[in-house]
């Protein structure tokens, strides 16, 4: 498997990351109990925890290609505006751009 598909797989899974922070947005916003609570925060942290992992790939591959790393932050899709903040820090989250 070549390079480009490799990392288009991976820029896929951060786009899901995002489309998950999106719906636990939404289901805490409309949740009837703590239960539902529970589910959209675990939705949420894993949501975080899986995008960390895929970043932390393609940056990997940009080192070992020579293509640099970019620090720009910015959401693949262009269109999530909710502010989150990281679940180890508590602090707004710099994304990378894929």
């Amino acid at each position: 498997m070549d390079q480009n598909t490799i990392d288009d797989n991976l820029r896929r899974v951060i786009e899901f990351c995002y489309e998950m922070l999106e719906l636990a947005d939404h289901g805490d916003k409309f949740r009837q109990d703590s239960g539902c609570g529970v589910v959209y925060g675990t939705l949420r942290d894993e949501a975080y925890k899986i995008r960390q992992l895929a970043e932390k790939e393609l940056t990997e591959h940009r080192k070992k290609s020579g293509r640099g790393v970019r620090n720009t932050v910015s959401d693949p899709r262009g269109d999530y505006t909710s502010n989150h903040r990281t679940p180890e820090t508590g602090q707004d989250e710099e994304r990378l751009s894929v």
